[in-house]
């Protein structure tokens, strides 16, 4: 795949962030508070030209070099139907605690949680984040730990 440049959504570097980590409170209320003038978030992002390339068939990315490393995988788990119960949820991480523990030769592996993402930015009208089953809205802002 050739390289591509794009539009990056990412956290914008404001004095702020400097002292004060950037929040965004989800409340039942929220709507309402917002409406008063309750500022809820101080969550800020700013567009960056990028050039992004294929790595999945770059030999020189390794785990002990970047950090991070590509591997091919197929999950048992294929359907979002699978993925949207508690059953198939567990099934996942299992399945994925297992996998890392063999590319990593790890001794222990934990899933601390599974997450299904809407790639939408429709509001959404309840917010539980106890309930592992309820779909995410897609992920904003790429960040490069500056």
């Amino acid at each position: 795949m050739p390289s591509i440049h794009a539009n990056l959504e990412c956290l914008a570097n404001l004095p702020q962030y400097k002292t004060e980590k950037p929040y965004g409170a989800l409340l039942t209320n929220g709507k309402e508070l917002s409406s008063q003038g309750h500022i809820l978030d101080t969550i800020n992002f700013t567009y960056h030209r990028h050039e992004i390339i294929d790595i999945k068939s770059d030999p020189s990315i390794a785990l002990s070099k970047q950090g991070f490393q590509v591997y091919p995988h197929k999950s048992a788990i294929t359907t979002p139907e699978e993925l949207g119960t508690l059953d198939g949820t567990r099934r996942y991480a299992e399945e994925t605690e297992e996998w890392l523990m063999d590319k990593l030769d790890a001794v222990f592996v934990h899933t601390y949680d599974v997450r299904t993402r809407l790639n939408d930015d429709t509001p959404r009208s309840k917010v539980d984040v106890l309930d592992t089953l309820m779909p995410e809205p897609r992920a904003r802002g790429a960040h490069n730990g500056l």
